[in-house]
């Protein structure tokens, strides 16, 4: 899809687009969405330093969430040979590509396209269905967010450092097998990855984040992956959080060193000075 075409496409509306999700979502999980895992995400000619690394995951059944492979090519096309449904519903709602309207419309039944176009959460273009949301399959868990083009005011990410950083907490943990806490914390929660990572070792899980649509996708991941014991708040770091104490708090904050008009295009990246401003805060 061109930049121009994605641009005129409009940001998710999150609570509108709920139901629609809801009744999708379990329905990706049966059609074993959560296996796209396995399959890295597209790169270029420098990523080919990781490539020996994703093809041993690869072949292990092991992750490659957000892993950029240059020969992601070759994966798709295994996938595409071997399981073309699935990679279909990899194009429309992992790669978030343009899918020829009769083709999904096969897969997915025509009244349920016209469900997911009625909630906003698929744009008809072009003969097309172009999906407003990305869907990122963590741990047989599957998150919801923000499908591309990055840079508008509100748009919710969830990626490479994101999905990096739950790897990190994920291994955390297991190196950790009895440690329990009563109350965690993660700051800067975006999608609610981390919050919801955390909240099988924790009593309660508290997410905090400045952006409400981040909350709003947050939300409709702990709903959609069924976990109950995380809630998400609206904060400027501490302002806004519940009050502590707190045995553990995680922050995966906002690090690029952007100039000032593009600033408020990107609240979930904006670092402020010199990529830091968050964290010296």
């Amino acid at each position: 899809m061109s930049d121009s075409q994605s641009q005129a496409l409009p940001l998710l509306d999150v609570d509108r687009a709920a139901g629609a999700i809801a009744d999708l979502h379990p329905w990706l999980v049966q059609e074993g969405f959560p296996h796209l895992e396995r399959y890295p995400w597209p790169g270029h000619l420098p990523s080919l330093y990781h490539d020996p690394g994703i093809l041993r995951r690869f072949v292990s059944g092991e992750s490659n969430s957000w892993q950029a492979s240059a020969l992601s090519s070759l994966y798709y096309a295994w996938l595409a040979g071997r399981c073309s449904d699935l990679w279909m519903l990899c194009q429309a709602f992992m790669l978030c590509e343009p899918v020829e309207q009769a083709r999904l419309e096969r897969r997915l039944t025509p009244a349920r396209c016209r469900r997911l176009l009625e909630a906003g959460l698929l744009a008809a273009k072009g003969g097309s269905y172009v999906s407003l949301a990305r869907v990122t399959p963590w741990q047989g868990r599957l998150f919801w967010h923000d499908a591309p083009p990055g840079f508008r005011e509100s748009w919710v990410f969830l990626g490479a450092d994101s999905v990096e950083f739950a790897r990190q907490i994920a291994s955390w943990i297991v190196r950790q097998p009895s440690a329990s806490y009563k109350r965690v914390l993660d700051l800067c929660t975006g999608a609610g990855i981390h919050a919801l990572t955390l909240a099988g070792m924790a009593s309660e899980v508290a997410g905090a984040d400045i952006n409400p649509r981040a909350l709003a996708f947050a939300r409709l991941n702990a709903t959609m992956n069924a976990v109950t014991n995380a809630s998400f708040h609206l904060s400027n770091l501490f302002d806004g959080v519940p009050a502590g104490p707190f045995d553990l708090i995680v922050s995966n904050t906002p690090f690029v060193f952007l100039p000032d008009e593009m600033r408020v295009r990107c609240v979930d990246g904006d670092g402020g000075a010199m990529g830091i401003e968050l964290v010296l805060r």
